[in-house]
């Protein structure tokens, strides 16, 4: 886990990948500006024999906060590859990060069937009813599509809609054939709430 200090905030917003919050809660980030969490260090692609370093998706990450309004960033370390991450360990690294920076409100991914398996492990972490946690929606793989719901997340300004566009074009890597990501990046940009 990455050790930097930040100056208290009032909310986190998780991110199971670096490109989550920019894909499903570039609005929330922009309406209140959180700490971003990364929870998994992308290897998985890497794995696969493309040519995709975590140092280069975390540096895109980097630069799609930019975007976003210079958001900080923190990084709990787990490792897309590892398959002995479990809720238990993603949700006490969480909370001592959440307790370091006086963190009050958590946005974070929802448990969806059929959803990302990792989104939903993420979801595991926190899922006990909690009174300061808000849930965006992501996309479900059975069928494959953005989830919806009627709980719109609202665009305040125009400007937001280019900010988030920037941001997404940050995550070049994601783009590489092979990688099967591009649809998330050209889908629908409204972003839903549970």
């Amino acid at each position: 886990m990455n050790s930097i200090l930040i100056s208290p905030h009032d909310s986190i917003l998780i991110s199971p990948h670096d490109d989550d919050f920019a894909l499903f809660a570039a609005f929330t980030c922009l309406r209140e500006r959180p700490v971003i969490m990364i929870v998994f260090d992308s290897y998985l692609q890497a794995n696969r024999g493309l040519q995709i370093t975590h140092e280069q998706r975390a540096a895109e990450t980097l630069a799609a906060s930019r975007e976003l309004g210079g958001l900080p960033v923190v990084r709990l370390g787990f490792r897309d590859s590892d398959p002995t991450v479990t809720p238990d360990l993603i949700h006490s690294r969480m909370m001592k990060v959440c307790r370091a920076l006086g963190c009050g409100y958590i946005f974070g991914p929802a448990w969806e069937p059929g959803g990302h398996e990792q989104h939903n492990l993420v979801a595991e972490a926190f899922i006990e009813p909690m009174n300061n946690v808000g849930r965006y929606l992501t996309y479900t793989r059975t069928p494959c599509q953005k989830s919806t719901s009627p709980h719109e997340v609202p665009i305040l300004e125009p400007a937001w809609i280019g900010k988030k566009l920037r941001a997404l074009a940050c995550f070049e890597s994601q783009f590489l054939p092979g990688t099967g990501c591009a649809p998330h990046f050209l889908r629908d940009q409204r972003e839903y709430l549970l």
